[in-house]
């Protein structure tokens, strides 16, 4: 399920796309074990008999995330902005009444399978507790101002799920906020992903001036600049839509001189639609964000909601790091088309096999995987 760009409308058109597409995920999977790796992206087997722990490991993250962008969705549809502004800002957003509005909110939308679970419900607390910081952020900027709580401290868009089908990318991005301080630091906007799990500790432990100097393990760094190439290149769904095809399977266009044409094979078809054309209904697709041209027009942010206190890391797109995307992308196609077109590049002997990189064929999980698939 996809819940989308401001309207928060859930659609089920989103496909798990296997490899050459690359989403933030699968990024990272050249760095794990082979023999999940080949599992995984060569035979796309699913395994049987870690269902449950993978389940319960989920719970917290898969349900804050969904509470999280029906929080926004709560907000918009009951018109609490309203509500929110009579309520005097305080110096501690953990103890203001403001946080305490903000998480009744999120309490309302909670699974039941996840009430009561204390790590999901500390995600929750400092999700709402980062929401005040963001709202006084921005009444401390412009002012105490309906319009622009509507403009910044709202999301521009939550949930969102984007494509690129050229460079074959795709994923769905947390959150993507209008840049209050687009005049200062010239960056349009601010894209933020979160995570429910621990905070690395060079993180807790920081404590210089500058958010920007703290030091973000080098996967996740990767992953916001991944989220930043995505948002400036792709495009979002806003619904499905009717077309016309040809024969050729090329869509129907009207011309400026009001006659229709293929935009494949060029036919004229004449001023009006041929009995025999073909409609289909299809995802209507648009520019993901017309603001912004390259992925340096982002600012990027990590927020770890897993600790004692949201832990913010923000961070500016530089290109060192997109090349080193741009070369793991290029590293994993090429794997996986080695051992895709080739079998005999990769041993197929799991009865001998032991994990190349964590060398524990007892307790390795990928070994658990083999197991459960031979069953």
């Amino acid at each position: 399920m996809v819940i989308m760009m401001e309207t928060g409308q859930t659609v089920d058109y989103y496909k798990y796309r296997p490899l050459p597409w690359i989403s933030k995920s699968r990024l990272q999977s050249n760095d794990f074990c082979e023999f999940n790796f080949y599992l995984g992206e060569i035979q796309q087997a699913t395994p049987r008999g870690l269902d449950d722990e993978m389940e319960e490991k989920g719970i917290v993250g898969t349900n804050s995330h969904l509470v999280m962008a029906k929080f926004w969705e709560k907000v918009k549809e009951q018109n609490l902005v309203d509500k929110f502004m009579e309520i005097k800002l305080e110096d501690n957003p953990k103890n203001s009444q403001l946080y305490w509005a903000f998480y009744s909110v999120c309490e309302d939308l909670i699974p039941k399978e996840a009430k009561g679970v204390p790590e999901f419900m500390n995600v929750l607390s400092n999700f709402a507790e980062f929401q005040v910081m963001n709202w006084t952020a921005v009444t401390r900027m412009i002012g105490k101002n309906k319009t622009a709580y509507l403009n910044y401290w709202m999301p521009d868009g939550y949930e969102l799920f984007l494509e690129n089908r050229e460079q074959m990318i795709f994923g769905t991005m947390d959150v993507c906020y209008k840049n209050p301080n687009v005049a200062y630091d010239k960056h349009t906007r601010l894209i933020i992903d979160y995570k429910s799990g621990n905070v690395p500790k060079a993180i807790r432990e920081f404590a210089g001036q500058n958010p920007f100097s703290q030091k973000l393990p080098t996967n996740k760094l990767e992953e916001l600049h991944f989220y930043a190439w995505l948002a400036a290149t792709s495009s979002k769904y806003e619904g499905l839509e009717e077309v016309y095809t040809c024969n050729c399977k090329g869509r129907i266009v009207l011309r400026e001189d009001q006659q229709y044409t293929c935009q494949k094979c060029n036919a004229v078809l004449g001023f009006e639609l041929p009995s025999n054309v073909n409609k289909e209904v299809v995802p209507k697709r648009t520019r993901a964000f017309t603001d912004v041209s390259t992925y340096k027009d982002f600012l990027i942010c990590m927020i770890f909601l897993g600790g004692d206190r949201p832990y913010v890391v923000p961070k500016t797109p530089n290109d060192g790091t997109m090349q080193n995307v741009l070369t793991k992308i290029d590293a994993l196609r090429n794997k996986w088309a080695e051992q895709k077109d080739n079998p005999a590049s990769w041993k197929k002997n799991l009865s001998d096999f032991v994990c190349p990189k964590c060398y524990q064929a007892a307790t390795c999980t990928e070994v658990r995987m083999r197991e459960a698939l031979s069953e």
